[in-house]
C-alpha cells in the first residue's frame, strides 16, 4: 500500500483494476452470503416446524401451524455457514484482488483484473485461486 501511495499518490490505490477488483469480489460475496443465510434460515425453520407437528395427520391443519421461535444458535450457525459459502465461492476473486492491490508497476502497463487472473492460472495453476 505504501509503495502504491509513494509511486502514484492517493489515487494510485484505485488504479489498474484495483477498485474494480474490489467491487467484483465484494458484490458477489454480499449477494451469496445474504442469499445463503436466508435459504439456511428457511431450511432450519421448516425443519423445526415439521418436527413440531404431531404424528397424527388429522391434527395437522395447515392453518394452525405452530409458532417456531427463532433461536440465537440457529442464527449464528446460519451466519457462519453463509459466510463460509460466500468466502469459498468468491475466494478466487479475492486472490486476484489481493495480487492487483499488492503489485507494483514494473515499467510496463498495469495489469487488469482479467490479465491478472489469467497470469495466476498460467503461472501457478487453478489451485492458486483457492489459496488463503
Amino acid at each position: 500500500m505504501l509503495q502504491s501511495w509513494r509511486a502514484d499518490g492517493p489515487l494510485g490505490l484505485f488504479d489498474a483494476g484495483k477498485l474494480s477488483s474490489q467491487i467484483i469480489r465484494d458484490v458477489p460475496y454480499a449477494i451469496l452470503t445474504l442469499v445463503s443465510y436466508e435459504v439456511l434460515q428457511l431450511l432450519i425453520h421448516r425443519f423445526r416446524a415439521t418436527a413440531a407437528f404431531s404424528s397424527d395427520p388429522a391434527e395437522d391443519d395447515k392453518t394452525r401451524r405452530p409458532k417456531v421461535p427463532r433461536r440465537k444458535l440457529d442464527d449464528a450457525l446460519c451466519g457462519s455457514l453463509a459466510g463460509g459459502i460466500g468466502s469459498l465461492l468468491t475466494n478466487p476473486m479475492d486472490v486476484v484482488k489481493t495480487r492487483l492491490m499488492t503489485s507494483t508497476k514494473a515499467g510496463g502497463s498495469p495489469q487488469t483484473v482479467w490479465s491478472s487472473a489469467m497470469s495466476i492460472l498460467r503461472d501457478e495453476g487453478p489451485t492458486a485461486l483457492q489459496r488463503v
